[in-house]
């Protein structure tokens, strides 16, 4: 037998006061129902408290400026509360309405509603009650919930002239402004009242609304706060996600039963909790999802504590299903992008001292590659904050300095990450990088990517050759691939660097020696369209060669990646590679050429008469033709070549 019972759902006002006086409410009567009580009553014995947290205010009434008034007035407060909220109670019926506010001696009459859509709507349930210090119980004509876009819900009182009878409004620390009692007691039975001023956080007042519920249909239920899982996996096999669950019924939860389906196959499990969810309490928690091919899949709740919903939850969840036979024929390198400034110090310590440490042992298997924000390395006009700014849905508040991507997306066994990001936040330590690499090395892969580059043009360019192959039958149809090209340069080192100096806790400029930066991308940032999602490819590139590069310590790295389209948590890298160019060969050959003068001015060479002369370290690496400091060079102009001395 179904147990009959009744429901509270707390939802949060901002309370906003307006005068009524140039809008007389004549209609509504001060009638006094005498009654009171400190701390909110069970409505009936099988009473269950129901909190509905995060209602946006989308709409208030008659809002002033939140001081008390000089004159008797009318004064209320209201909120609007969506439809997403609402829709999940749809056909039960509001019975009551609580409220936790009042002024210090308790004298103002009190009116709720509760309307449809807008405020100059249909009056659909009301009451009217002397409201008392603490909170108040007012019984309203039963309304059912209906399928309506919005439900506005709200009170009236009648205040005195110098009295705020909505605590909230009374003005800011002083001593008996708000105070609020929720039926706590001391060891003495003296009841403990708490002024909301001195409360951290304390920014609304709570209103409950009494929901009835006789067949008992809210019972069992959830409401999910967020979903992340893997996105590129081996096809056909049990996968997990997290999970996030708020429990919105009046039972707690000990079972949920998930389901993935795809053109119409269906697979699921029932997960039994560790730990039950209590009502109006939350938590995440790991659920079996199954990858059942490629494309968009519905992660679907459809049982509560094994009981059917009748609206099951539906999650759509993008995965690249991977067959099993391609594990042997491919393999994944992964991609590691770290956002880092020369105006953090924490990208020195985090990396030098707690990232590379744990890496070291991987760095062959992996492809490191540093973003740098608004400094001197940054590449382009802002374009690596823009890349930051896209991988989080352009959400300016999930962006740290220093942290990284792997992969450009989430994967559950990575560190804790940033809400609607691939960021990761924390700098993992040694001791977690072997269960975190094993969990990122174990993405699967379906394509090729391998680089060939060569200095050229007198070693003026360098040209890049991209090729690979993408296995059939694995990418969502009628989707590309992208494929993105950086030139870098390894061990750049910089005076510019801010550091901290643990002897004297002061910060100060010095040398610090980059392990990469981009010196070059030679695709559009998000990639080049490979124009298939299957295939062979082959894409070439040409780099300008600049004079502050070090040809000895340049190299490529390249990758796959779905399109910026995709969404924040779906740019997943395929397949990364990485290349080391070639050293130009070393000009060494000295000239005789007799008609050959050479001197040297300024730190700068000339040869008969002109500066127009290619300069090389002994090394081989080509260097700008000024301010060179002494030292034995190799200039060439022409046939004539010859070793230089500076002083």
């Amino acid at each position: 037998m179904k147990k009959n019972f009744t429901q509270r759902l707390i939802l949060p006002i901002f309370a906003l006061v307006f005068s009524l006086a140039a809008q007389a409410q004549t209609s509504w009567s001060d009638h006094a129902d005498k009654g009171r009580s400190s701390a909110p009553a069970q409505a009936a014995d099988e009473a269950t408290e129901m909190f509905l947290g995060y209602c946006d205010v989308t709409a208030t009434i008659y809002e002033q400026d939140g001081l008390s008034l000089d004159h008797d007035a009318r004064i209320g407060a209201g909120i609007v509360i969506p439809k997403e909220v609402i829709a999940k109670y749809q056909g039960a019926l509001i019975t009551a309405m609580y409220v936790g506010w009042d002024d210090p001696n308790g004298t103002s009459s009190y009116q709720c509603f509760v309307r449809e859509n807008n405020f100059n709507g249909e009056d659909i349930a009301s009451a009217k009650g002397t409201v008392w210090f603490g909170w108040n119980r007012i019984d309203l004509e039963p309304v059912a919930i209906g399928d309506v876009d919005r439900l506005c819900v709200g009170f009236y009182t009648n205040v005195k002239k110098g009295v705020c009878s909505i605590p909230w409004l009374y003005p800011y620390n002083q001593p008996n402004s708000i105070y609020l009692f929720d039926g706590s007691t001391d060891d003495q039975g003296n009841e403990l009242w708490y002024d909301m001023h001195q409360m951290e956080g304390f920014k609304s007042l709570a209103v409950m609304l009494v929901i009835s519920d006789p067949d008992g249909r809210f019972n069992n239920m959830v409401d999910v706060t967020k979903f992340r899982g893997n996105t590129v996996v081996w096809r056909d096999t049990e996968l997990w996600a997290d999970l996030g669950l708020v429990n919105i019924g009046s039972n707690s939860v000990s079972s949920v039963t998930v389901n993935t389906a795809i053109n119409g196959d269906e697979m699921g499990n029932v997960v039994y909790l560790e730990e039950s969810i209590q009502n109006s309490l939350g938590a995440t928690v790991q659920v079996p999802i199954y990858c059942l091919g490629s494309g968009a899949h519905d992660v679907k709740i459809v049982e509560v504590n094994e009981q059917p919903l009748a609206n099951p939850i539906v999650i759509k969840h993008e995965m690249i299903g991977v067959p099993q036979e391609l594990e042997n024929a491919y393999t994944f390198s992964p991609l590691i992008e770290m956002f880092v400034s020369e105006e953090d110090d924490r990208s020195v310590t985090d990396f030098t001292k707690y990232f590379l440490p744990g890496f070291r042992p991987y760095s062959s298997q992996m492809n490191l590659v540093f973003h740098h924000i608004d400094d001197q390395f940054m590449w382009g006009d802002n374009e690596d904050l823009v890349q930051m700014l896209t991988l989080c849905n352009n959400d300016s508040s999930v962006i740290y300095v220093p942290s990284f991507t792997v992969n450009r997306s989430y994967y559950t066994e990575y560190l804790a990450e940033l809400p609607n990001s691939p960021f990761h936040y924390g700098t993992p330590f040694p001791e977690v990088v072997d269960p975190m690499w094993a969990g990122i090395i174990s993405q699967p892969t379906f394509a090729t990517v391998d680089v060939n580059a060569r200095f050229i043009n007198d070693n003026n360019n360098i040209e890049i050759e991209v090729s690979g192959d993408i296995a059939e039958d694995v990418m969502p149809e009628g989707e590309d691939l992208y494929l993105t090209v950086y030139l870098m340069e390894k061990e750049v080192v910089s005076q510019d660097q801010k550091m901290f100096n643990q002897s004297n806790k002061t910060f100060y400029y010095g040398e610090y020696t980059h392990p990469n930066i981009i010196r070059d991308i030679l695709t559009p940032y998000w990639g080049e369209s490979l124009g298939t999602g299957e295939g062979e490819y082959k894409m070439t590139f040409t780099a300008n060669v600049y004079p502050e590069y070090d040809p000895s310590k340049m190299y490529v790295v390249a990758f796959l990646n779905r399109g910026v389209e995709k969404g924040a948590l779906n740019h997943q890298v395929i397949n990364s590679t990485n290349f080391n160019i070639p050293a130009p060969e070393s000009v060494n050959a000295i000239s005789n050429n007799p008609e050959a003068v050479i001197y040297v001015n300024d730190g700068v060479v000339y040869i008969n008469g002109s500066a127009d002369v290619e300069v090389y370290t002994v090394a081989g690496a080509r260097i700008a033709n000024n301010n060179l400091s002494n030292g034995v060079y190799i200039a060439r102009v022409g046939n004539i070549v010859a070793k230089v001395s500076v002083r």
